[in-house]
């Protein structure tokens, strides 16, 4: 899967379960939708000023190797309503039959989307999400494939039913610089609907296609859920697995469970909170960070 921290045969599905994106999917009108934790990213980003930190424990587990990411740090932001800059670590702990057991820190992952249609003026909403994998893990032991990799996706998505169901798809190319034929394919699609005030539930088919024939192509399925324990702090999780044969290399198993944090942007302004002092003077949305206090409110 494409993903940071991965040797060549786990970078294949672990950012099905953290990434990613679902079965029956709603995205309220100010909720925030960024991958996480599906494989399948959608166009939302957290707007002008906002952050979205997401830290999770994430796991991968193959006919020949067990992989986490523990954790896994994934911090985005709005720089404009529309765009959202990404960075995104590992710590890493591989166990596979080819390079024994080794922790480690993963490869960089860096990013930026950009939503270049509205729903209000188009009915549909898309993004294209460049992102950048800087190899900075231990190739020697498995921990990384040593070459710089650089993804072009795009994302689609429209709202349903008085906008309480939200489907979206994206599909990219991934390019290894170095080993073209390495490179890959990406796709997913996925939806996610609320079932309470608190909790929304969501679920995607994703996979990976390898024109060059250096791993079996794979297609996945994931099932997850977002918990809000407060407006700005939620419970995220996913757990799926390849829809192949184990003896392929494919996973039969994969998990995400983490917790994501919402600062400033459109979420804190509209749910109510007393962001007026700062408020971009143009936009209306908050443009900077509040305090770590108001994360519990």
């Amino acid at each position: 899967m494409w993903d940071s921290g991965k040797s060549v045969a786990t970078k294949k599905s672990l950012r099905a379960t953290a990434l990613a994106v679902a079965l029956l999917a709603v995205l309220a009108e100010h909720s925030t939708w960024a991958g996480p934790p599906l494989f399948t990213d959608d166009p939302e980003t957290p707007g002008r000023g906002g952050w979205e930190i997401n830290i999770s424990h994430n796991i991968e587990r193959t006919r020949d190797a067990f992989f986490m990411e523990t954790p896994l740090f994934d911090i985005n932001y709005g720089l404009l309503d529309n765009d959202q800059w990404k960075i995104e670590f590992p710590v890493l702990y591989l166990d596979s039959d080819e390079h024994g057991s080794h922790w480690g820190m993963g490869d960089l992952l860096l990013g930026w989307k950009y939503r270049f249609l509205e729903e209000e003026d188009h009915h549909i909403m898309a993004s294209v999400y460049p992102q950048l994998l800087v190899p900075t893990a231990n190739e020697r032991v498995g921990l990384g494939g040593g070459n710089v990799e650089a993804l072009f996706p795009l994302q689609i998505g429209k709202h349903f039913f008085q906008e309480k169901v939200f489907v979206y798809g994206e599909i990219g190319y991934n390019v290894v610089l170095g080993a073209s034929d390495a490179n890959s394919w990406r796709y997913g699609l996925a939806a996610a609907s609320r079932a309470t005030e608190r909790l929304e539930l969501m679920a995607e088919v994703a996979g990976l296609a390898f024109p060059g024939g250096t791993e079996p192509d794979d297609t996945f399925f994931n099932v997850g859920f977002k918990y809000d324990f407060t407006k700005r702090v939620s419970l995220i999780a996913a757990f799926g697995r390849s829809f192949h044969e184990v003896n392929r290399g494919t996973p039969d198993l994969l998990t995400f469970v983490g917790l994501q944090m919402m600062l400033g942007g459109r979420r804190g302004a509209s749910e109510g909170e007393d962001t007026d002092a700062n408020r971009d003077p143009v936009s209306g949305r908050e443009a900077r960070l509040p305090g770590l206090t108001s994360l519990w409110r």
